[in-house]
């Protein structure tokens, strides 16, 4: 039988407390490739929500891919929000912005 990459990822996530929270509000996770896996698949799955864009923007940043993190940025900054994902969503994108607009030379590892 073939694995579900979908369900194993969800699976993942589920598993780890807060995951989401953490990643939108306090910029950390233990794993930057699934919280990017994650924004991956709801990019797939609902590209018209703007958090999926956003958690491939912040993961991006956080594994070294600024060009990917500022083209999910761009897409995010795009599309529509309701008020309350406005609210969640809009210091997180500033704050991306901010830190993208840093040269990388001038970026420590552990501050992207």
């Amino acid at each position: 039988m073939d694995a579900d990459p979908d369900k194993e990822l969800l699976t993942s996530v589920s598993e780890k407390k807060d995951f989401v929270l953490s990643i939108v509000f306090n910029d950390s996770s233990d794993d930057w490739n699934l919280a990017r896996e994650l924004g991956e698949f709801l990019v797939r799955t609902g590209p018209e929500l703007a958090i999926g864009h956003a958690l491939v923007a912040r993961a991006s940043r956080h594994l070294g891919d600024l060009d990917r993190a500022n083209e999910a940025l761009k897409r995010c900054r795009q599309l529509p929000m309701q008020p309350a994902e406005a609210a969640d969503l809009l210091p997180l994108l500033a704050e991306e912005e901010n830190r993208l607009s840093v040269k990388p030379d001038k970026l420590e590892p552990d501050k992207m």
